[in-house]
Order: structure tokens, then C-alpha cells, then sequence
């Protein structure tokens, strides 16, 4: 299969002509491409990724996918009112029974790579029961709780990987542990010695181009739970090199998180920006 890739020309007409001309007579354009149909099969839903190398391609059949050894990739729970369900943090009183009703609600945001407040909380009392039990006036029940099976419900809680459901580029963030997550903030979770390497992993530019590849668009995609899924990922990693890797996602979360130290409304806030005797390593 011969291919010519021309997004970048208003008029592909001109360029088309003269990249077929060029071919002809033996001087193949840095735009056209030659792949063989069947490779497209070694990627999952096999999309028309022709202008990517044969090795990537390959990469989903040598590798294992996300989903899979104990890692897990989930959608998580939609109020269907959040008007009534979800709260700021500082809007709800600190006290230690209070927050286990009301606990951190993980749910997308703005772009933040490796770092963001989780400021929103949820009504989560009795396990959901208020929203469990909150149905329409045709006796449906409002909200996807219904929809999430066991293992969603045993994954809130514990700690992982959260990202805004469309960027520019994968932004996933540090998801601490006791949180609830989102239908628009999923989670992506692993077990606790192999989560910060995958972490550092999917931050990358490799994992968001491979993630942009499945999902066929570049610009502002949706990065949706299913294609995450099929992700491949190394299956084993050097000690050094997965120490270096686990440095440097601890060097660059504390960073970005450094500066919501100054936030009044961030669970880091510590003390104001221009505070007599705040030194430039606190902010």
C-alpha cells in the first residue's frame, strides 16, 4: 500500500503530483510511505497508522498491554448531580468523620503533567447510598453506579494515576490514596512498587504519541479508559534504570506540587507566597 502524507498542505493537489512524480522516478518524498495492509493488525482495532515504522507497530504484539499482570485501567463513578453530590473541600467542616463521608473526588481539570490538587470532594457516605438512591421520576436511577462493577469499587480508594479526559497531550497526575475518581477523571492503577515507574512511563512523549496513534487524532483527543487498556508497556526494566526513572518523577511531582504550597485553597498550601521568611527552595 502506497500512502502520501500532506495534512500539512491547504492544497494537496499540487503536492500530490509532484510527490507521485517524484516516485516515478525513483526519488521517494519524506512524505510517502509503503506499508503492507496485514501490519496494520499488530495494533489493536488495527487503525491506518501508515505513517509510523514498522518496529512501532510491532511494539503492540512484543510487548504486554496495560491491562494485564494486576494492572488496571477504570472508568470511575458519575454523579449524575453533582450540583447536589460534590462539594469543594474547604466547603465541607475538618473533622475526621466528615471526611471519610465526604472523600476526595478525582475528576479531570486542567493540564497539570505529574501534579494537581485534588480539591473536589464527594458525597460518599454509607458507600454512595444518597446517590445510589437517587433516581428520576420514571424510577431510573440517575447515576452509572449501577454500571460499576466489583473491581471499580475495590480500586476506589487506593492509589494511582488520574488524567483530565482531553489535552493537548497525556497529562496523567498523581492520584493519592483515598480518593474517589471520576467519569471524567478515570484512574489508571498498578501495584505500589511498580506504580511510580509506570508513572513516569505513560508521562512521556513515547506513551502519548502511542496513545494518539490507537485513537487516530493528535490534537485535543479524548484519552478514553478502552484505548489506554491497550497500551503496551515494558515488561521488565533494569533496577538502575528504574531507579533513575522513579527519581525523576519524585524530582518533578514535588516541583510542580512546590507551588501550590503558596495556593490558599490546595491540601499543600503552607504559607503565602510573599510571607516574611518564605525562602525561594519553599516556594
Amino acid at each position: 500500500m502506497l500512502c502520501f502524507r500532506l495534512f500539512n498542505e491547504t492544497e494537496p493537489a499540487k503536492p500530490l503530483a509532484d510527490a507521485v512524480l517524484q516516485l516515478r522516478e525513483g526519488k521517494a518524498s519524506n512524505d510517502f510511505y509503503d506499508v503492507a495492509p496485514l501490519s496494520f493488525r499488530q495494533i489493536p482495532n488495527a487503525p491506518f497508522a501508515y505513517w509510523v515504522s514498522e518496529r512501532i507497530r510491532q511494539l503492540f504484539k512484543a510487548l504486554p498491554l496495560y491491562e494485564a499482570d494486576g494492572r488496571t485501567v477504570r472508568q470511575g463513578l458519575a454523579t449524575a448531580d453533582d450540583f447536589r453530590f460534590v462539594r469543594a473541600s474547604w466547603e465541607v467542616e475538618v473533622d475526621s468523620d466528615v471526611r471519610m463521608s465526604w472523600p476526595p473526588f478525582a475528576k479531570g481539570g486542567a493540564y497539570s503533567l505529574y501534579y494537581a490538587d485534588v480539591f473536589l470532594v464527594v458525597n460518599w457516605s454509607n458507600a454512595g447510598l444518597e446517590i445510589k438512591n437517587n433516581y428520576n421520576e420514571k424510577g431510573t436511577l440517575r447515576s452509572n453506579v449501577w454500571m460499576l462493577g466489583e473491581t471499580e469499587k475495590v480500586n476506589f480508594y487506593k492509589p494511582g494515576i488520574t488524567w483530565p479526559l482531553r489535552a493537548f497531550r497525556f497529562c496523567p497526575q498523581a492520584m493519592p490514596a483515598g480518593c474517589v475518581f471520576s467519569v471524567r477523571g478515570y484512574s489508571a492503577q498498578a501495584a505500589k512498587d511498580d506504580l511510580p515507574v509506570l508513572f513516569g512511563l505513560v508521562s512521556g512523549q513515547v506513551f502519548d504519541a502511542l496513545f494518539k496513534l490507537m485513537l487516530g487524532r493528535m490534537g485535543y483527543p479524548e484519552f478514553i479508559v478502552g484505548v489506554f487498556q491497550l497500551l503496551p508497556v515494558p515488561s521488565s526494566i533494569p533496577k538502575t534504570t528504574r531507579r533513575a526513572l522513579e527519581k525523576k518523577v519524585v524530582n518533578a511531582w514535588s516541583t510542580k506540587r512546590r507551588t501550590d504550597t503558596a495556593t490558599l485553597t490546595s491540601h499543600a498550601f503552607h504559607i503565602p507566597a510573599l510571607a516574611p521568611g518564605r525562602s525561594i527552595k519553599q516556594q
